[in-house]
């Protein structure tokens, strides 16, 4: 889930591989789950780089939070994801 446009989400989809499932936008009121999951920096208007991966029950299995500059690696995400 991503506080930027649909646009940026699928440069980023594109950018990595072509990720073919659907990725969120936290856009319309802007970062209003980021906030909930207390992410979101609301001085800059923008959400902390950060993953949770939540499991078809709603329960989050993973959660990780990047330092700026640093980017998260997709293929270990994905690998988070699987095995949830």
């Amino acid at each position: 889930m991503s506080v930027d446009s649909f646009a940026s989400q699928k440069a980023f989809a594109e950018a990595n591989g072509g990720i073919d499932f659907y990725l969120l936008a936290d856009f319309n009121p802007k970062g209003a789950v980021a906030q909930a999951y207390g992410v979101y920096n609301e001085e800059r208007g923008v959400a902390g780089r950060s993953s949770f991966v939540i499991d078809s029950d709603g329960v989050i299995q993973d959660a990780r939070t990047y330092p700026p500059g640093e980017l998260p690696d997709p293929q270990e995400l994905l690998g988070i994801a699987q095995r949830s």
